[in-house]
């Protein structure tokens, strides 16, 4: 994808729930893309960690 190397795929397993797992695959990614910057603020990301 975009000439880069990186899994596309990642499954995560449950320690506490046995037979659960969580699968999650990237069909598409954007790089270089420009990102506003008040993006990063602290405001911001508390918020959206909600």
């Amino acid at each position: 994808m975009g000439g880069r190397n990186f899994p596309t795929v990642w499954t995560m397993s449950n320690k506490r729930k046995a037979g659960r797992v969580t699968t999650v695959r990237v069909t598409y990614a954007v790089f270089d893309k420009a990102v506003d910057g008040s993006t990063f603020t602290k405001a911001n990301l508390r918020r959206a960690g909600r």
